[in-house]
């Protein structure tokens, strides 16, 4: 991160510790440290560019866009900085108005499921790479399977409604007859291993095992494979704070029995009908 970024990240460091002393809430409650990384870096100008940041599309941190914005706006114009222009300009997008249409959807499902669904760079390579099935669906990353499961339909009529009236082909294909790995062969392996691990960080923090994740998480880890933070947070029962605190931990290790077995995390059977009885056991 430049000086500059850096400075700036501490400045809205500083100023999250204090919103949540003022509202009684946890830092993370307010927004994680990417979200503030990603200011920090971008520099928004107004609330449209700032709600394109990763995370700040929740019900709960926008109720601070208003105060972050101002304090970007007074650190640069204090320094005379002019805010970054990357990345927000429709000039940087190849279907601007598919991008709206993509975000007007995913606030919409924000606001009734309570939470985040995609980040606004997904929703750009969405616009960007139009994909037409499930499978292209989840070649872009950051989308695991249960995403894709749960939001493919939805997102997929609104890019191939927008291809048939702009007359836009599909930018990505995926090639027929590919080989899906099976869950079933995989996944209680890996389970064994997820588990030593919050094993080891129940017995460093001295707490409970399940107080870490409980062990239905640790198997929709072992058999959805998130490979980033964003996949992470799409498991069950793993919330902003546990991601921020415990993904480090066990990415590496979902990332490197993939590499030893030669799993493609992409290449996951869609359909995992099959595990539901193991899953709850």
């Amino acid at each position: 991160m430049p000086n500059m970024s850096a400075e700036l990240y501490e400045y809205l460091r500083e100023m999250r510790r204090a919103i949540a002393e003022r509202d009684g809430i946890m830092q993370y409650q307010v927004f994680l440290d990417r979200a503030l990384q990603e200011m920090a870096e971008n520099r928004p100008r107004d609330r449209e560019e700032f709600l394109r940041i990763w995370g700040t599309s929740a019900p709960m941190a926008e109720r601070y866009v208003d105060e972050f914005l101002d304090a970007i706006r007074q650190y640069c114009e204090e320094r005379n900085i002019i805010s970054n222009k990357q990345t927000f300009g429709d000039q940087n997008m190849k279907h601007p108005k598919l991008y709206d249409l993509l975000l007007e959807k995913n606030r919409e499902l924000a606001k009734k499921e309570g939470g985040g669904i995609f980040t606004h760079r997904i929703l750009r390579e969405m616009s960007s790479l139009l994909p037409q099935t499930e499978a292209e669906f989840r070649q872009i990353h950051g989308i695991g399977p249960v995403k894709t499961e749960r939001y493919a339909d939805i997102f997929l009529k609104i890019i191939k409604d927008y291809c048939e009236k702009q007359g836009h082909p599909p930018a990505i294909s995926v090639a027929k007859g590919q080989q899906y790995a099976d869950p079933s062969e995989y996944a209680p392996r890996l389970y064994e291993l997820l588990k030593d691990e919050r094993n080891r960080i129940a017995a460093e923090e001295k707490v409970d095992a399940f107080q870490v994740f409980w062990d239905r998480t640790l198997k929709q880890m072992a058999i959805y494979l998130p490979q980033t933070e964003e996949e992470f947070l799409e498991i069950d029962r793993i919330g902003p704070w546990k991601t921020e605190r415990y993904a480090n931990r066990f990415l590496p290790i979902i990332r490197e029995f993939c590499r030893e077995n030669g799993i493609s995390y992409d290449r996951v059977e869609p359909s995992l009908q099959e595990l539901l009885e193991w899953l709850r056991r």
